[in-house]
């Protein structure tokens, strides 16, 4: 099982003054062709989404736009939300990007059960 970490993706970042919408842009890119060439079978993405709890237009854009890159490689997604996330505004496609095996859990859940997400591969069962 092939499993990708990242973190702290911070879309709509502007740091001293630069503006790094292309940066995540292009790091978004090299992601989703290194998820194909290396046959990635898991992509955890922990944490501060965004850089703010009310994104552009722009980032978040540009952040469904990665999530349906994302949808047409073969990788299960699981993204959970940070200090900078807004719960509401990651929750709000959760029904819809479960069926496309991206996964959310925005905040703690009420019921610990919630956050288990089954992940099931040729030959065993995980739950990660």
């Amino acid at each position: 099982m092939k499993i990708i970490h990242t973190a702290d993706w911070h879309i709509g970042k502007i740091l001293h003054r630069q503006d790094l919408f292309e940066d995540i842009s292009f790091f978004f890119d090299w992601l989703v062709e290194y998820i194909k060439s290396e046959n990635i079978d898991l992509l955890l993405v922990s944490g501060d989404i965004f850089d703010l709890a009310n994104p552009s237009n722009r980032d978040t854009r540009l952040y469904y736009q990665m999530l349906y890159k994302l949808s047409l490689t073969d990788t299960k997604v699981i993204i959970t939300g940070g200090n900078h996330d807004s719960i509401s505004l990651l929750d709000a496609p959760s029904a819809l990007l479960d069926v496309l095996n991206i996964h959310i859990i925005s905040g703690a859940r009420q019921i610990i059960s919630e956050e288990l997400i089954p992940y099931y591969d040729k030959t065993k069962y995980y739950s990660v």
